[in-house]
């Protein structure tokens, strides 16, 4: 069982501390809560950028002309209002 020991260093006045060891150190090996946040914020950007390229490609899609009259009273609203946060 290793420990962490100090090094003096020849005509320095303070003490430098040695680092942790690696070898065999679950800490360093094992997987932790940092990993998994990674993971799941890598998932949610891909999500993310999916469903903003199809929004773009839903916007490019949408009728030009809003009658205001008619059937088409409802998608006119529909596409103002799908605007708005």
């Amino acid at each position: 069982h290793a420990h962490t020991q100090v090094v003096f260093v020849e005509g320095a006045a303070i003490q430098r501390e040695g680092t942790a060891e690696l070898k065999n150190d679950p800490r360093f090996f094992t997987e932790n809560v940092i990993d998994k946040r990674l993971a799941a914020f890598e998932a949610m950007a891909i999500v993310t950028e999916l469903m903003a390229a199809e929004a773009v490609k839903q916007c490019f899609e949408l009728t030009k002309e809003f009658a205001w009259t008619g059937d088409m009273t409802f998608v006119a609203v529909m596409q103002l209002i799908g605007f708005f946060p």
